[in-house]
């Protein structure tokens, strides 16, 4: 009796391009249609990478590698009183779907350390939303610029926030407390928040030097498969992108996944194409 084909488990796959949401240019491990929806949120019409990224978990995918590239997108703001001035913070994360708050208390601040506060950050699900997904709480914090807690260097380090002006000359005002020192008021960010534009191909291929785009994937990120899905629903990818995308897939030993070009719509396309495609079949597929 033949024995059966053992099953072989199944491959990561790392998809790199436009989401709704969450951090840039860092590759996130996700194992499920709800872990990618909890941090970029979710399915989005111009980003193809979204719907294909739901596909893949319906048909049996187990695990990926989200790399989130944007184009000129930019994120909130969020400015927090200081006396006349203020101290004005900006996320991390860009996009209109990146929604923070913060508080400022002064619990167990001494009276001479008047530089000096506790600052709450909080990233939420939803605007107006009263749902925490991320916190960071920042203890004597201070607006003095030699001081090893100075906020600015503090939140260089922060995966929510940074400090996106000169500090002001007195401590954010607090916000309010209540017994135990628990902020009760949050002030929350501004909607300036933008999307950003459809990407090109040098949005993708992205910098070697600053890790970003197709770079954002080092040698530590294991994958078996990459998937780039269009620039956008009217526009494919370019020749410099799948060039770039199968050369680091031959260094890896993965297979490069892209969509057939929209102008392949009848067999006769699709052979004349095919003999002129920039690689072979072993090293890439449609």
């Amino acid at each position: 009796m033949e024995r059966a084909i053992a099953r072989s488990p199944g491959g990561l796959t790392a998809f790199v391009g436009r989401t709704l949401k969450g951090p840039l240019d860092r590759p996130v491990h996700v194992g499920s249609f709800d872990a990618y929806e909890q941090v970029f949120g979710g399915l989005w019409q111009p980003s193809c990478l979204s719907y294909a990224v739901e596909q893949y978990f319906e048909n049996g995918g187990r695990e990926a590698l989200i790399v989130r590239v944007a184009s000129s997108a930019r994120a909130p703001t969020l400015a927090l009183p200081a006396g006349p001035g203020q101290l004005l913070l900006s996320g991390v994360n860009p996009g209109s779907r990146e929604y923070l708050r913060a508080a400022v208390d002064y619990d167990g601040i001494p009276a001479q350390a008047a530089d000096s506060f506790n600052l709450v950050i909080q990233r939420l699900s939803a605007a107006g939303s009263g749902r925490v997904t991320e916190q960071e709480i920042l203890r004597r914090v201070s607006i003095d610029r030699d001081s090893a807690r100075c906020v600015t260097t503090v939140l260089s380090r922060s995966q929510l926030a940074r400090v996106s002006c000169p500090l002001p000359q007195q401590r954010p005002d607090c916000t309010g407390t209540a017994r135990g020192g628990v902020a009760v008021n949050y002030i929350r960010s501004n909607t300036d928040g933008d999307d950003g534009v459809p990407l090109c191909d040098y949005d993708v291929i992205g910098s070697q030097v600053r890790r970003t785009g197709l770079f954002a994937l080092g040698p530590q990120d294991r994958y078996d498969l990459m998937y780039l899905p269009p620039l956008t629903r009217e526009r494919d990818l370019g020749l410099p992108t799948l060039v770039v995308a199968g050369r680091l897939c031959r260094e890896r030993h993965a297979l490069l996944v892209v969509d057939p070009p929209q102008a392949w719509t009848q067999p006769a396309q699709v052979l004349a194409g095919m003999v002129s495609w920039p690689f072979r079949s072993d090293h890439a597929a449609m």
